[in-house]
């Protein structure tokens, strides 16, 4: 069943449900966050584990990526997509996960992520990050020109360096700035 693009000021992606299931884990450490002014907050901001990396597979004209999610997190959290190539990621979740949203600041979406498969179709121009609802797991996407010729220890290292409590920050609504998505 489509459920049809959803999206905001940022651009959109299409998500549609289906039914399979799988799972994968993964480690995460986390901090409490707070704001700059001091205020605290119940979000536990995760730090983006690099260790494990999807890479897309282009077929023709278009490419594919799965990852998976249960109540240990996304795995790998880090996916590496070719630029402006149609990109259809499943993010198949497992049995024993919950239901929870995941937010595509980027994107100014959110796909309410089931049991099972959940496909999202896109055409990704630059890195962005995604976040659970509650900001506990966190992931990456890494848009690359070419996904024959990447640098997988050079992505590995810049996602680690990647601090996602700034970028989550904004989306809560807590920023200033040019972010449309929060």
């Amino acid at each position: 069943v489509a459920a049809g693009p959803v999206g905001g000021c940022c651009g959109s992606v299409a998500v549609t449900d289906s039914s399979a299931s799988g799972n994968g884990s993964t480690d995460t450490s986390k901090e409490e966050y707070s704001d700059p002014y001091g205020n605290a907050s119940d979000f536990q901001i995760a730090r983006i584990p690099a260790d494990k990396i999807a890479i897309s597979e282009i077929k023709g004209d278009s490419q594919t990526v799965t990852i998976g999610f249960d109540q240990e997190g996304f795995s790998p959290a880090v996916l590496v997509v070719q630029s402006k190539v149609e990109t259809v990621w499943n993010i198949n979740a497992a049995a024993e996960s919950k239901d929870i949203d995941i937010l595509f600041p980027y994107y100014g979406a959110l796909l309410q992520v089931r049991e099972g498969n959940n496909p999202i179709t896109f055409t990704p121009d630059q890195d962005f990050e995604f976040y659970t609802e509650d900001g506990v797991f966190c992931g990456y996407v890494k848009v690359v020109e070419d996904i024959e010729q990447i640098d997988i220890d050079a992505i590995k290292s810049e996602v680690a360096a990647f601090d996602p409590s700034s970028s989550l920050y904004n989306t809560i609504g807590g920023g200033e700035g040019d972010n449309c998505c929060r």
